[in-house]
């Protein structure tokens, strides 16, 4: 039964959150009120260009904090300072108000979007073509006279309007005539303008994922507005050297990221910019969830959430930060403390009657509930959400949760409806044409879920579809995905497995191109899971092994610590189980050190697999009961910490597992109790193949206590569950055991040696005589049997408990399932049986020391 499932790389990225959602580069001032504000005060100006310089100053504060006015007294006020300017017939000022004309324009397209989505999109491209007509009418005029300075203001102003249209085909002009602007500014030796070109390309290089040419011009254009000792402007180049700084992918690197977006926030305090520092608290908390920061993006994103709130900022602000505080919580793994952040949302929203901020909290309230494995409740929030889309005919976020909805289809294995779902999401997402990136997403779903359907053809096609788009789109690390998924879905075959390799090595090319090591990392994980399934197993380590030296190298601790799950994984299937372990046990160690308590987890999951086989090959309980007890005490403490992580979603594999190594010991039958309450959990989580696989090692609990009609019994309802999955390994381990309990005799032993991994490992090993007990443990100290009942008892319930000997148990946070794990484990420490009724009989540490020293006696 895996433990550990497979990323999907791409909804990760899809789900990030983007700090850019919140502003637009092209909307914020030029700063130039400051010099215009000196030229009105000088007496020695003509009256009309001081008056027109006192125009344009008042102007521009409509755009100083990224355009917090309403965007209609933004383009009177321009409007006001360029009649200004033309009436004093000064070009560079006439340049400037120009400039603020468009910036109108912008902020208006800017503020439909944001606050009618898809819905605001026909009136948003309205706002933006009224933009290039007016830069096309200035223009001109500006080459009539022969103003440099002038027509390069225009070119710069027409690649901000591409900019902010995001339309894919756009950037490259936009990249193309901001150069051009620069080139001319540097011409004019005006540094000013100089900057703020370099802003803008550095711009387009952000959106087209060129992080090389992003940082350099980022760099440079803070160099330029620190040689004009432009604050403001250093801010925004602050802003985008974080953002490439992001976009290489390393630890290192997002950290030098976020402490550059701090020195943004903090310029952006000094300059009162109240909305600009929100906007960069939520680029902040972004980096420390990158960073695996929970802690610190929950108070960054609270902070936000709060800034926003008091500004009465709109524009989906407080939607998007209030997304963050739900993943931020969930990241913490307080999945209650984020079902109510976004509970709450939507009662705020419902309450103000923001109908499309609700439909967007309604997703995140989806997601809260997914994480909780609440299925009905993630299906209602999504059709609240899409019913609301509808009505206000906002088709993007009607898309967004489309594929939510997918995810919550997938999850609860309605594979049909979750494509259903997939497809109609894809298809709204390509009618968009400013959706291009996640119309790919979309299709990427799609491709995955065909996949996991086994109709490798139409993954395949769908799959080229999303490589199209993301191409479109300049994402190379997207693209590179698409090559990798499509090398998995070539695996489902045996005789496509070399071609699948290949293809992985293109997906790597994709990866260096980009320059993203974190994705290369990952394109070798699918290499080494490839290679193993061909059973070329020293190529499979070979990759295994690099990975984790890129990851190392890359300073993501959490993820090495994965790569060595997976590295155990291709010893375990090559049969070097000693290596296995020696790698297991390295990633537990990692994954505590970091305090990864999901990886911990499923690293002592995979060591408590390794030690089942140790013990079985090596003879059974009898000779192997040093590594048993090693056995025991992993399945144990994971069942502890398992308690504690991911909602209990753990619980029922750790139980599982727990349930497993029992049986091979004397007292296997006391396996069952874990069984049954694992098979719970899965049937709550509505994990059929977890169900089988639970109800498969009933069957062999009770063959190994040769009870061949309940063992047969079990096994025939496994089999069913595994055919109603189509799951043909899960079948034949199913069938296997139903052969071994209907034979007595020499054959059923016979075919339990032909199958060690399901063979009932303690077969030969008898019941421990009482005699064997009594002088075991003749002479028990009662201090010390108190000391580690008492030692177990704390590991059971938590080590944050206070717990006191005389106090019952149950008191102090022992529950029904933590008092099974409680029994089991003193059983085995004490070498006794312990009956099912021992908490209730004996609930405080000083009533279970009584009764074990006596019954040890």
């Amino acid at each position: 039964m895996n433990t550990a499932p497979a990323v999907d790389r791409a909804a990760e990225e899809r789900r990030r959150p983007r700090a850019e959602r919140l502003r637009s580069s092209g909307a914020s001032s030029d700063a130039l009120a400051g010099f215009y504000c000196s030229v009105a005060d000088d007496s020695g100006q003509a009256a009309k260009r001081r008056e027109a310089a006192l125009l344009f100053a008042a102007a521009e504060e409509h755009f100083k904090d990224g355009g917090t006015a309403h965007h209609d007294e933004a383009l009177s006020a321009a409007r006001a300072a360029l009649a200004g300017a033309q009436e004093g017939e000064d070009r560079d000022l006439q340049a400037a108000a120009a400039r603020l004309v468009v910036k109108a324009h912008i902020l208006a397209a800017f503020n439909l979007r944001c606050e009618s989505g898809s819905a605001g999109a026909g009136p948003a491209k309205a706002a933006l073509a009224d933009a290039l007509r007016f830069t096309d009418s200035q223009l001109a005029a500006f080459r009539r006279v022969g103003s440099v300075h002038g027509e390069a203001s225009m070119q710069l102003s027409v690649a901000e309007v591409y900019l902010e249209d995001k339309g894919v085909d756009k950037l490259t002009a936009a990249l193309q005539l901001s150069t051009e602007a620069l080139e001319k500014f540097r011409g004019l030796d005006d540094k000013k303008m100089e900057a703020l070109a370099l802003l803008a390309v550095s711009q387009a290089h952000v959106l087209k994922k060129d992080r090389r040419a992003a940082l350099e011009t980022a760099e440079a254009a803070l160099k330029r507005f620190q040689d004009v000792e432009d604050k403001f402007g250093q801010a925004k180049a602050l802003h985008n050297v974080a953002t490439a700084h992001a976009m290489e992918g390393s630890y290192a690197a997002c950290d030098e990221g976020l402490k550059v977006a701090q020195d943004a926030m903090a310029l952006y305090d000094e300059l009162d910019c109240r909305a600009l520092r929100a906007c960069e608290l939520i680029a902040v908390a972004d980096l420390d969830l990158l960073l695996d920061r929970p802690k610190q993006a929950l108070i960054a994103s609270k902070e936000a959430l709060l800034s926003y709130r008091q500004m009465s900022y709109g524009r989906g602000s407080e939607v998007l930060a209030l997304s963050m505080v739900v993943q931020s919580h969930t990241n913490l793994d307080q999945l209650n403390q984020a079902l109510q952040v976004a509970k709450d949302g939507v009662a705020r929203f419902q309450a103000s009657g923001d109908k499309r901020q609700e439909a967007l909290m309604q997703d995140a309230l989806a997601n809260a509930h997914l994480e909780r494995d609440e299925r009905d409740e993630a299906m209602a929030a999504t059709q609240a959400g899409l019913q609301l889309c509808q009505e206000l005919q906002d088709h993007a976020v009607e898309a967004r949760l489309l594929l939510t909805l997918a995810g919550v289809q997938e999850r609860f294995d309605k594979l049909d409806d979750a494509l259903q779902a997939a497809q109609d999401g894809a298809a709204i997402f390509l009618a968009l044409e400013s959706e291009v990136e996640f119309a790919g997403f979309a299709q990427y779903q799609v491709a995955r879920l065909r996949a996991n359907m086994f109709d490798a053809e139409g993954a395949a096609k769908e799959n080229q579809l999303a490589r199209e788009l993301f191409y479109k789109a300049s994402n190379r690390q997207c693209e590179a995905l698409v090559f990798l998924q499509l090398a998995a879905i070539k695996g489902m075959d045996a005789e496509k497995l070399d071609e699948a390799i290949r293809l992985v090595d293109d997906a790597r090319a994709f990866c260096q191109t980009a320059d993203d090591r974190l994705a290369d990392a990952f394109a070798l994980y699918v290499k080494a899971e490839l290679h193993k399934e061909a059973k070329a197993f020293d190529a499979a380590a070979d990759a295994a092994l690099e990975r984790r030296k890129m990851l190392q190298e890359l300073g993501f601790r959490k993820e090495e610590a994965k790569s060595l799950h997976a590295l155990a994984g291709v010893h375990i299937a090559s049969g070097l189980h000693a290596e296995a372990k020696k790698s297991a046990m390295e990633g537990l160690r990692i994954a505590r050190a970091c305090g990864d308590k999901v990886t911990e987890v499923h690293m002592l999951l995979q060591l408590t697999s390794i030690l089942v086989t140790l013990v079985g090959d090596g003879g059974g309980w009898e000779k192997q009961a040093k590594v048993g007890e090693e056995m025991l005490k992993h399945s144990r403490d994971a069942v502890a910490v398992a308690r504690k992580v991911a909602g209990g979603k753990l619980r029922a594999p750790a139980l599982f597992w727990n349930a497993y190594a029992l049986n091979m010991t004397p007292h296997a039958m006391e396996a069952l109790d874990l069984i049954e309450e694992a098979t719970r959990l899965f049937r709550a989580r509505y994990d059929r193949r977890g169900e089988a696989h639970a109800t498969l090692l009933t069957a062999q609990v009770y063959h190994t206590r040769q009870k061949p009609d309940a063992a047969a019994e079990y096994a025939r309802s496994a089999l069913a569950i595994f055919q109603e999955l189509g799951d043909r390994q899960g079948e034949a381990s199913a069938a296997q055991m139903l052969q071994q309990v209907a034979p007595a005799g020499g054959r059923q032993q016979q075919q339990q040696e032909e199958q060690p991994q399901l063979r009932d490992q303690d077969e030969t090993i008898p019941e421990p005589v009482p005699s064997q007990m009594q002088v075991e443990q003749k002479g028990l100290d009662p201090e010390q049997a108190r000391k580690l009942i008492y030692k177990v008892a704390v590991d059971t319930i938590g080590d944050d408990v206070d717990l006191e000997n005389d106090s019952p148990l149950m008191d102090m946070g022992l529950d029904s399932l933590s008092s099974v794990s409680l029994r089991n484990t003193l059983a085995v420490e004490f070498r006794v049986n312990l009956a099912a009724s021992l908490m209730f009989d004996y609930p405080s540490v000083s009533a279970l020391t009584e009764h074990i020293v006596e019954k040890c006696a």
